[in-house]
């Protein structure tokens, strides 16, 4: 019996962990209300530039950009990035921000040191003549309101405060099982967002003091790699500022990815950003998702086995692994946000162990990968994430998938 409990410390301590989770996620809105908002100006209302990375159009494009353009942002310049003059998003853009005052669109070019968004913010910065008090990056798809722009922007006057983030939740549009996958492995995104003693950044939504920018050197970081959001949390972890995350700041979206493969290609691509700039975390994530796949492929065994060959500590050790497992799959189903997403909750749990297999997978297919593609360039990386070579694949066929 000592045996057995020895065994189960694992599978105790990552429950604890996971569970620890669910309660951030559960109350993170409620104490950010109560307490952290109390730190924070309400009337703060600094000049702010808007950038707004573009690539491609899609069904939603022109609903995007319309919001964006229709929602007042108050003292704000709005800046959308194109690569070239031949991205069939320029010739929208262009018509759209025609009459619109303090509305522009930048062409940035081809990247020739770093990661084709990385360049593009920085060449919308470039444009913005970096006079403004704060700099906000979003999605094109991270259509928030005036409402919560000014939400995302009140943390920053705390001076404590380095960077506020939002985040995105997905609305099942066709209910494929790719569809689902991809909600999945947002929601684990989702998970770290709500937790007070990670630092997480989220590209689609961030905001930050133009002197703060410049004086963590971020401009110098990220024209030499290949992600935004990844490089700003290994920057203020190293330099140990502080990341808040807006739980008001979280959009809705009907943009999903609705096939496995693509799916599976995302959360790979996310994992390998994780790898190169937050190596810490990709070895505790590699670890957590491979120990519970082990779990999970390793219960049939057992159960077989205790039919076959029947003994006390066989059947209790058994039980103990079925334990487990049911723990995780309802881990799954918690971290799901509470609202109309068009996804049923109970598939969350019974197909927990699937979702959580798949996600390893794509983990830990990255683990001796040094070349990032993403939208038909290939990025080689060295061992810090810095990219030493970047190839343009003639007939790859542009991606369409958002990061």
């Amino acid at each position: 019996m000592g045996e057995l409990l020895i065994v189960a410390i694992p599978d105790i301590v990552v429950l604890l962990a996971a569970y620890t989770m669910v309660l951030s996620v559960k109350f993170y809105k409620k104490i950010y209300q109560t307490y952290y908002q109390n730190h924070y100006e309400r009337g703060y209302a600094p000049y702010i530039s808007l950038f707004v990375p573009c690539k491609g159009v899609d069904q939603h494009f022109e609903r995007n950009i319309q919001d964006f353009l229709t929602n007042h942002y108050p003292r704000t310049k709005l800046f959308f990035i194109v690569d070239s003059l031949n991205d069939p998003a320029f010739s929208f853009l262009k018509e759209y921000v025609r009459n619109v005052p303090n509305a522009y669109v930048v062409v940035a070019g081809a990247a020739k040191s770093s990661g084709q968004k990385n360049h593009n913010l920085l060449q919308g910065i470039k444009v913005s003549e970096e006079r403004d008090d704060v700099y906000v990056f979003l999605d094109v798809h991270t259509t928030i309101t005036s409402q919560q722009l000014r939400e995302l922007v009140q943390p920053l006057s705390n001076p404590s405060v380095t960077a506020a983030v939002g985040f995105r939740w997905n609305i099942l549009q066709h209910n494929t099982f790719g569809e689902k996958l991809y909600a999945f492995m947002v929601a684990l995104q989702w998970t770290a967002m709500n937790c007070f003693w990670v630092p997480s950044i989220w590209g689609g939504a961030t905001a930050i003091k133009r002197e703060t920018f410049e004086k963590m050197g971020v401009r110098e970081y990220w024209s030499k790699t290949v992600v935004d959001d990844m490089t700003l949390q290994q920057m203020i972890m190293q330099q140990r500022r502080k990341a808040v995350f807006v739980p008001t700041c979280v959009k809705e979206t009907d943009h999903t990815i609705t096939h496995v493969a693509d799916a599976l290609a995302w959360f790979k691509r996310q994992t390998l950003y994780v790898k190169y700039y937050l190596r810490p975390f990709w070895i505790g994530m590699a670890g957590l998702l491979l120990y519970v796949s082990a779990n999970i492929i390793g219960l049939p065994i057992l159960l077989a086995y205790a039919v076959l060959y029947p003994s006390r500590k066989i059947v209790l050790f058994t039980s103990m692994k079925g334990a487990f497992v049911v723990f995780t799959m309802l881990y799954v189903r918690l971290i799901k946000r509470p609202s109309n997403d068009n996804s049923k909750a109970f598939s969350w749990f019974w197909l927990a162990p699937v979702y959580l297999l798949l996600s390893s997978w794509a983990c830990l297919s990255g683990s001796f990968v040094n070349v990032l593609r993403w939208k038909g360039i290939a990025y080689h990386l060295d061992y810090h994430g810095v990219v030493t070579k970047i190839v343009r694949e003639k007939n790859s066929t542009a991606e369409t998938l958002r990061r």
